[in-house]
Order: C-alpha cells, then structure tokens, then sequence
C-alpha cells in the first residue's frame, strides 16, 4: 500500500486546489483498507472539510492520529544523521 499512499501524497496539493474531489474518495478507500499512514487520513478529512462534513472529518483526523508513524523513506532528505546543507 506505499505506493498509494505515494501517490496520494504526491498529487494532494494539486487535487486540493484544482478541487479534484476523487482524490478524497481514494484517501478514504485506503484508509478503509488499514494500511495507510496518517497522512492519508489527513488528506480524507482535509477534502471532507472543504465539503462541510466536519463530523467525518474530525472521525478521519482522529484515526489518523491513533495510526502509528510510518518508516522513514531511504531518499534525499530522509538522511537523519546528515546535517543539512543551509
């Protein structure tokens, strides 16, 4: 499930502001499916929000936090025992 949750990651901020509302759908499939991370759940509540569904937003957001941190991912940035360059 990394891989959609990468994918719901990586187009959120364009759904969010060309108000592409099948994203909020996925989020919440996934979610559903108990594979996600936090932040999808984030991004269903997030898109529930801008719908007025505060009721289910707030339910999203609070999954979300009961859902354990993910690994962090071998890539640029992820490095913790690097400084960073400022």
């Amino acid at each position: 499930m990394a891989s959609a949750d990468r994918l719901l990651r990586a187009v959120f901020c364009f759904a969010c502001y060309n108000l592409r509302h099948e994203l909020e759908r996925w989020a919440e499939q996934v979610v559903e499916l108990g594979t996600a991370e936090p932040t999808i759940a984030g991004i269903a509540a997030a898109f529930r929000y801008k719908q007025l569904d505060l009721d289910y937003a707030i339910e999203l957001a609070e999954i979300g936090l009961a859902m354990p941190l993910p690994e962090l991912e071998v890539g640029v940035g992820t490095d913790v025992d690097e400084p960073r360059n400022r």
